[in-house]
């Protein structure tokens, strides 16, 4: 899986220690600011490009990526390492209930069928 990163200043510390271990459990990382922070604007719109651009091969659709701002200033290095992990690696339909299950499932086929018929298949 492909995992596109950037930060601002308050964050570079953090994304850097999150993009070491994520590199270390395998996930390749495209990172949008790796020798300096930029500002948080510039960050979010270049995440942004990148996963409009599909460039992520495996990229999951709209309802599931993570998609998340953690601050620098109130989340440290490791507990943000294990935040990443926990995320990636979690089954979040585990637990749910059956009826619930399919009423997801079903919305979410709903959003596929949506975003197939504004921008074309996602999953090519």
């Amino acid at each position: 899986m492909k995992i596109i990163m950037g930060a601002d200043p308050a964050g570079f510390e953090l994304k850097n220690a999150i993009k070491e271990d994520l590199l270390k459990r395998g996930y390749e990382i495209m990172d949008i600011d790796p020798d300096e922070p930029v500002l948080f604007q510039e960050a979010a719109k270049a995440v942004a490009r990148g996963v409009q651009s599909k460039e992520p091969e495996e990229q999951k659709l709209s309802i599931t990526p993570m998609y998340s701002v953690w601050g620098g200033f109130i989340i440290g290095n490791e507990m943000g390492r294990e935040m990443a992990r926990a995320w990636l690696e979690a089954e979040h339909m585990v637990g749910l209930d059956p009826e619930m299950a399919r009423i997801v499932e079903k919305e979410f086929d709903e959003l596929v069928e949506f975003e197939n018929e504004m921008y074309g298949d996602t999953r090519q």
